[in-house]
């Protein structure tokens, strides 16, 4: 966690991690290219917050009840896409999404957006475990992905993912996908059988994972 910054978009989480201040020149942001990348997510969160703003999304969450953990009926309460629902959720994290993990990523898979829940390990550099709900839900476009996870180290988190699909080019240009997933550590009551996950495959000690596409360098997998 004490470790230098040594790209922009390592540049961008820390700048993410100290509360995001409202200026793209705060000292996190050292380079140029993270300082176009820290006002690109500024300009990605004032046209969410303009279809969403934050008083009606802590008014609907307050109003939840026990619904309030359910993202999806959140959305439905509100009358809002699923995937804008998780990124508000997951930015301005109110009430009980306040301890929430964000990850917002493209179709190839790189971040744009990541801010870890507590205890939920992110690598530091590269991509992440392919297991996680975020790629299933790259996978499928449009179709929500909910799933119980369990860490390497045994802890279980819930997490909610959607991708959609965006067509910056027009109908003549090709599709481009985002996808969207909230983490958020695991309520007791939650009795699904959880998905083990690793941190990325370089770094995860799990054996015999049918993911795997690279040794770990912890030892033989």
């Amino acid at each position: 966690d004490d470790a230098v910054p040594i790209s922009p978009q390592e540049e961008v989480e820390a700048w993410i991690a100290a509360g995001q201040p409202a200026e793209a020149d705060a000292p996190e942001l050292a380079s140029d290219a993270a300082r176009q990348m820290a006002r690109d997510l500024m300009q990605l969160q004032a046209r969410d917050r303009a279809l969403l703003p934050d008083a009606a999304l802590s008014a609907a969450v307050a109003d939840s009840g026990e619904t309030a953990d359910d993202p999806s009926l959140i959305a439905a309460r509100l009358g809002r896409p699923l995937d804008l629902v998780l990124r508000r959720l997951g930015m301005l994290r109110p009430g009980p999404w306040a301890q929430t993990g964000l990850i917002v990523c493209d179709g190839s898979g790189a971040a744009l957006y990541r801010l870890a829940a507590p205890g939920f390990e992110l690598p530091r550099l590269g991509e992440g475990c392919a297991l996680w709900p975020v790629f299933e839900a790259l996978a499928q476009p449009q179709l929500p992905v909910a799933r119980l996870i369990e860490t390497t180290s045994g802890a279980l988190f819930a997490s909610w993912a959607v991708a959609e699909r965006l067509l910056p080019m027009g109908f003549d240009g090709p599709a481009l996908s985002r996808a969207q997933m909230l983490i958020r550590a695991a309520r007791p009551r939650d009795m699904r059988s959880p998905l083990a996950v690793g941190p990325a495959c370089r770094i995860c000690p799990r054996a015999g994972c049918l993911a795997r596409h690279e040794p770990s360098i912890l030892g033989p997998a």
